[in-house]
């Protein structure tokens, strides 16, 4: 409870005027948040996976160190920068369109693969699930995409397609 008293007089006389306030709900529902707030953040944080919160003009607000090390940058380096500075220049287009598609409400979410330039020149294959997450006002606030590395995917396709090939041109001889 939250009391308070003024000194006053009452029909003349001193008096101390007396307010209470129960405030256990807000206080419970204080612990809530809080407790809400450190389960996302932990996942956030903990995640095997890499997530990044973007705002509306696809600018990273935050990063997950997974992430961070998929694109083999540092996470406080990409934070205001925009999304696309990752993306490998042939899959800019494809990106812009998908995210150009979810913001203007043609479908909730997009899951789509990209190359990732990284610092060192190397070019990481990345799945993004793209989502728009929007206010209390149903209007959209943010992008949040959670992505995979898919290199070691990609690397083990073209080694199968190229065995593939071999055993094909072999057959053929």
């Amino acid at each position: 409870a939250v009391v308070a008293t003024v000194a006053t007089t009452w029909e003349g006389h001193p008096a101390v005027q007396v307010v209470a306030s129960d405030i256990s709900a807000l206080r419970r529902a204080e612990r809530a948040l809080a407790s809400s707030d450190a389960r996302y953040r932990s996942l956030f944080e903990q995640a095997a996976v890499g997530i990044a919160d973007f705002d509306l003009e696809g600018r990273f607000v935050r990063v997950n160190e997974r992430y961070a090390e998929i694109t083999g940058r540092e996470g406080s380096a990409l934070v205001g920068r925009p999304g696309a500075s990752v993306v490998h220049p042939d899959d800019l287009e494809r990106a812009r369109v998908e995210m150009a598609e979810i913001l203007a409400d043609r479908q909730p979410r997009t899951t789509f693969e990209w190359r990732c330039v990284r610092p060192d020149g190397k070019a990481a294959w990345i799945r993004s699930d793209v989502s728009v997450v929007r206010g209390e006002d149903g209007k959209p606030a943010h992008l949040m995409a959670v992505v995979a590395d898919m290199t070691a995917s990609h690397a083990a396709e073209h080694v199968a397609q190229a065995a593939v090939a071999e055993i094909q041109e072999r057959m053929e001889e």
